[in-house]
């Protein structure tokens, strides 16, 4: 099946988004990391339930028709993804974090209002761009590589289960879609033609990328930059799984993960000993 116009601009989202967190990932400040020993495979085991509860959780809800319940937690969250994402950019330029912290919340409440008010589709899009932004660098952050790669692969098995077996993971993105919520990275042609993918297409092989970026040694490289090589390496190769996800299964109902996630953690089987170890 031929990309149309809409896979590629999806593709391009997603590559762009990537970079700018990995923009972001360098001028993350230590202190505020989510644990104190990012190497800690414990640590994937606890983004895993997490995502496990959420997961389960929103399915109680839907099926028991509480959209308002189900938009009101999710409006919540997003405005303090988006305070998040607002910050990593707004300290850089902005000392007291007081004011980081005010201004941040101010420009998330208006983006998410202004976002669930319009329902316009550019401001959805550059909506969910900005809460990828953040869950990219935070987790990127939080975890080393190894750690990285077991989150990667258990929740691209989850992910094969949910659609493939269970399919209760197309029944939670049919209620985001119902519920309005800018959770999804969409693009819909002048024909119709319409491509979408879950935030955490972008945000977990993203978050693998930031992960090379901030945990990596680049003086332990072979050459200036090994880290962000080898990052910008994992985001091609996630592209290149979304592209072939798009190319051979089109509007068919699919298990994105493995795809994307197995391009990314392949990129960085390949580049990781090229530029580290030999």
């Amino acid at each position: 099946m031929a990309l149309r116009r809409a896979d590629f601009v999806i593709i391009l989202s997603f590559i762009i988004i990537q970079l700018v967190a990995l923009a972001l990932v360098a001028s993350f400040p230590a202190q505020v990391q989510t644990f104190e020993d990012p190497s800690d495979p414990g640590n994937s085991i606890i983004y895993i339930a997490l995502f496990m509860i959420v997961s389960f959780s929103v399915l109680a809800i839907l099926a028991l028709k509480m959209v308002l319940v189900l938009r009101l937690i999710m409006v919540s969250a997003m405005i303090g993804g988006a305070t998040l994402s607002f910050a990593l950019l707004i300290h850089i330029i902005i000392t007291p974090a007081w004011l980081v912290l005010i201004s941040s919340a101010f420009l998330s409440i208006s983006l998410i209002s202004a976002t669930l008010l319009t329902r316009d589709r550019r401001l959805m899009a550059a909506t969910a761009g900005i809460l990828c932004v953040g869950a990219i660098v935070i987790l990127g952050t939080s975890l080393s590589l190894i750690p990285a790669i077991l989150l990667l692969a258990v929740l691209s098995l989850y992910d094969y289960w949910a659609v493939r077996r269970t399919g209760h993971m197309q029944t939670i993105a049919d209620g985001v879609v119902s519920a309005e919520l800018p959770l999804l990275l969409r693009h819909i042609d002048s024909d119709g033609a319409e491509t979408s993918i879950g935030l955490g297409d972008v945000a977990l092989p993203g978050m693998l990328a930031a992960s090379a970026m901030y945990h990596l040694t680049p003086v332990n490289g072979f050459i200036p930059g090994s880290n962000l090589l080898v990052a910008m390496s994992i985001v091609l190769g996630g592209a290149v799984g979304l592209m072939l996800l798009l190319r051979i299964l089109g509007d068919k109902p699919a298990p994105g993960l493995p795809w994307i996630n197995g391009g990314a953690i392949l990129a960085l089987a390949i580049s990781y000993p090229l530029l580290f170890l030999f």
